[in-house]
């Protein structure tokens, strides 16, 4: 705002400043997390359409996703199996190598593929 004598002249400028650091930063946060919502939402679309038995773990092994095709192939609930509890659902004699083969390729940041039999109820 720019204050005038009596002539016209400018003889002040007024101003203001409004950080808006915090605001940018929220809206920021916002768009990430909407991404992350929409990635997260494609991601179990595809999983879901595929006919394979899917599940996703953390690096330390919990498992944080399983796939309806594998709860219905394995009969337990989602709830009972996440965490490490999935594990249950291999047969007690490939727990052991699942989990180093597992470690193995955390370690190395490779792939991890597996097959091995569900145990006998």
């Amino acid at each position: 705002m720019v204050i005038r004598d009596d002539t016209g002249k400018p003889v002040r400028m007024l101003g203001g400043h409004t950080d808006v650091t915090a605001v940018v930063r929220a809206e920021e946060a916002r768009q990430r997390q909407s991404a992350m919502h929409e990635s997260e939402a494609r991601f179990r679309r595809i999983a879901e359409s595929l006919p394979q038995l899917v599940w996703t773990c953390d690096p330390d092994g919990t498992c944080d996703y399983l796939s309806r095709r594998w709860v219905e192939y394995t009969g337990v609930p989602e709830t009972e199996q996440l965490g490490s509890r999935w594990l249950e659902q291999v047969h007690p004699d490939d727990r052991t190598e699942l989990s180093r083969a597992w470690s193995t390729a955390v370690e190395q940041g490779r792939d991890f593929h597996v097959e091995f039999p569900h145990p006998p109820s």
